[in-house]
């Protein structure tokens, strides 16, 4: 556990700071598509492939790297993971080919892997059960201002080339020498934790419910508007990555604004009602988009960013308390991983439609797909989320 010299607030803002490392190989880049696309000579429908090839690697290495945290040491995991992302994102810039580029984007994703769960499992370790809801919440923001912020400056960067946003992980180098003097001793109490103890939360039913819609909600996300908003906006606006970033930067800025209301809206309609009706909003704007001008746009993103401001931050929060100090870094790490695999379908399943559709210079056809995933996952979510149904009831049993 960490020393009592470093106080919590200073250790606090640590972990923020591996959380705003934790999204920015992802939220940093897209501004970029268009650009790279273009260095490269690749068709629109491969480029999803940048994202995938991101997050693939967290899907078996996250919870691999959560029980090696809990068995052995926080530090033993997050302080390589910030190395490596630094050094492979870095590595990025440099690429000849888009070949190489894919290779440098694996080995970051590598990186990448552990810093979304591991620091929720450091926010458990450090406050008591009273404090951790409002310290989840408050890390929460930070995300989602930090998912607000670095498409602006991948946008700006990519005005000077395209490969200037590859820059940006060298940032975690900095973050590496303040962990180690705020977490000094993080050895684990878990030593006698097993593979079994941990998957036998996959025999909870309500947890895999709540997992089968985990996935939906990041193919949705990061699969249609995130990935191809700016090539909608390029296309038919002919909107430079900057102007691109603007929008997901008010989409991100709506999603943490949101999360002010989270608590308020769970005792209001529970998860199970934030869950529909962010599938909802999916629905209705995914539709919206091809004729929307780029005025309305900016209101059609807002809706959709506060949809998943609250939804994803509160399936978080649950896995947090259902958790406890032995196999915390463990569960936190599975339900990244599953939120990684929805990060990595995404891309590639929507990528796989615009291919199929041998689209040009328009994707309409994706956000139509997109609509059409999003009303289905209403119409499941409203038939297995019962009232009958209640995720935290189900999932404290694990």
């Amino acid at each position: 556990m960490p020393t009592k010299k470093v106080s919590k607030n200073f250790q606090f803002y640590v972990i923020t700071l591996i959380t705003l490392t934790s999204v920015l190989g992802i939220t940093s880049v897209p501004p970029a598509f268009p650009a790279i696309a273009e260095y490269f000579n690749v068709p629109i429908n491969k480029i999803g492939i940048l994202m995938g090839v991101f997050t693939m690697p967290g899907i078996i290495l996250t919870p691999i790297f959560g029980f090696l945290a809990d068995k052995y040491s926080r530090q033993v995991i997050l302080i390589p993971s910030l190395l490596i992302f630094a050094a492979a994102g870095f590595a990025c810039a440099f690429s000849n080919s888009f070949e190489m580029l894919l290779i440098f984007r694996t080995l970051q994703g590598v990186g990448t892997a552990s810093l979304g769960s591991l620091n929720i499992s450091l926010i458990g370790d450090i406050f008591e059960k009273n404090q951790i809801g409002k310290y989840a919440g408050l890390n929460n923001m930070v995300l989602s201002f930090g998912t607000a912020l670095f498409p602006v400056i991948g946008g700006v960067l990519t005005l000077i080339s395209w490969n200037t946003v590859f820059y940006l992980p060298l940032f975690s180098v900095l973050v590496v020498v303040f962990y180690i003097i705020a977490f000094k001793d993080t050895k684990s109490k878990s030593q006698n934790i097993t593979i079994k103890k941990i998957v036998s939360g996959f025999k909870d039913k309500e947890f895999r419910k709540l997992s089968l819609f985990n996935i939906l909600s990041y193919v949705l996300v990061i699969g249609s508007v995130f990935t191809y908003l700016p090539f909608h906006l390029k296309y038919n606006y002919n909107m430079t990555s900057k102007d691109t970033g603007i929008y997901l930067f008010i989409m991100s800025l709506a999603a943490a604004f949101s999360a002010i209301f989270l608590d308020k809206l769970i005792k209001a309609i529970s998860e199970k009602g934030i869950l529909k009706l962010q599938f909802l909003i999916f629905a209705i704007v995914t539709l919206l988009i091809p004729f929307l001008t780029p005025t309305t746009i900016y209101i059609a993103v807002i809706f959709y960013g506060a949809a998943y401001g609250v939804s994803l931050p509160s399936m978080q929060y649950w896995i947090l308390q259902i958790s406890n100090s032995e196999n915390r870094a463990s569960f936190t790490s599975i339900h990244r991983a599953i939120s990684q695999l929805g990060q990595t379908i995404g891309p590639i399943t929507f990528g796989y439609i615009a291919s199929s559709l041998s689209l040009a210079n328009s994707v309409d056809e994706i956000f139509y797909f997109g609509a059409g995933l999003a009303l289905f996952s209403l119409i499941l979510s409203i038939f297995i989320l019962t009232n009958n149904s209640n995720i935290n009831k189900g999932v404290s049993n694990v």
